[in-house]
């Protein structure tokens, strides 16, 4: 039987699913992507002293977007991502044999730009993210981002996002990926 949180992704991700088959009829774009996400993370040590500890790794994902144009200059979107493999966890700077990896990150976002010459879209991002580390952690999210034409209704696409900052934990990260429009 399934946890209520895990039931809880089973539905999200369904209907994500059903409404992407709505959502590609017309002004619409799904895309793929790969992204490294910086995860840090900084608490007080245990002995209640003032020093700081941090910890960072960088985490690689791959994700997937289905969009729809509300406008010329406005989009809503859905992601779905997923880490790929484990990546080393740094403790102040110093490097461990401990790992951590993405096994999901999740949003929903809206887009707005406006194109600055032929075949180039910088656009402003902002959304929530949800996503599963160790724990599950999740915030609102922003970024910046560049999509350029590069063939007959394909784009090219880089961005940076800040996708939350919360309890302690701060990831952000660039993605660089390709979309296609029907």
């Amino acid at each position: 039987m399934l946890k209520p949180s895990s039931m809880a992704k089973v539905v999200a991700a369904s209907v994500i699913l059903s409404a992407s088959s709505a959502v590609l009829a017309g002004d619409a774009y799904m895309g793929a992507s790969i992204g490294l996400a910086d995860y840090e993370e900084k608490w007080q040590d245990l002995d209640l002293s003032d020093e700081v500890i941090a910890v960072d790794s960088t985490l690689t994902t791959v994700n997937i977007r289905v969009g729809k144009e509300i406008s010329p200059y406005f989009a809503a979107e859905v992601r779905l991502g997923a880490g790929l493999g484990h990546d080393q966890i740094d403790v102040d700077g110093i490097e461990t044999i401990a790992e951590m990896s993405v096994r999901e990150i999740y949003g929903a976002y809206i887009r707005g730009g406006y194109p600055v010459a032929e075949g180039y879209f910088p656009y402003l991002v902002v959304g929530y993210t949800q996503s599963t580390f160790k724990a599950e952690l999740g915030g609102v999210s922003f970024g910046v981002g560049l999509d350029i034409d590069v063939g007959s209704d394909i784009t090219a696409n880089f961005e940076y996002m800040d996708y939350f900052d919360t309890v302690g934990v701060q990831v952000t990260g660039f993605t660089l990926g390709v979309a296609k429009s029907f």
